[in-house]
């Protein structure tokens, strides 16, 4: 049975602190694992720069913001550019739904769907149970994709 998921869209200054905090809850655990520290300046900067480069959607449940996705459909390919949950949401079925609502959409519009996600990020687990392949990789990122089947 699919959670009660609302994506509201996200509201470039009301929504900046609230989006920052989602932000670095979500990523902290991983760059300390994959930089060795956190640096709240720097993310500070990474965060800013993904908030005002493409539209987010707040992801809520129950009335509650539980976390932020960025989708940007392309002419050749949807990019799941960011799906980031507080850490208590993750591994609850929430990420799993919302990319494959991202699936779903992909192949009614027959584009495939992209994403990077962060080399020792145990989010890659998900999108390889999903179906996503590896394209390539980077010192820091994996690139995948999940190309949908022709009907």
């Amino acid at each position: 049975m699919p959670l009660p998921i609302v994506l509201k869209p996200a509201d470039q200054h009301h929504d900046f602190e609230l989006a920052r905090r989602i932000h670095h809850a979500a990523y902290k655990d991983v760059i300390i694992r994959q930089f060795g520290a956190w640096d709240e300046h720097k993310q500070d900067n990474f965060f800013r720069s993904g908030w005002e480069s493409a539209p987010s959607q707040i992801i809520t449940l129950e009335g509650e913001a539980i976390g932020i996705l960025c989708v940007e459909t392309l002419s050749d390919h949807i990019f799941l550019l960011e799906i980031q949950l507080l850490p208590e949401w993750q591994k609850r079925g929430v990420g799993s739904q919302l990319i494959q609502e991202q699936m779903q959409r992909a192949k009614q519009l027959r584009l495939r769907l992209r994403l990077r996600v962060l080399r020792l990020s145990t989010a890659h687990k998900l999108y390889q149970r999903l179906g996503f392949l590896s394209t390539s990789s980077t010192a820091t990122h994996r690139y995948m994709e999940w190309i949908p089947p022709r009907t």
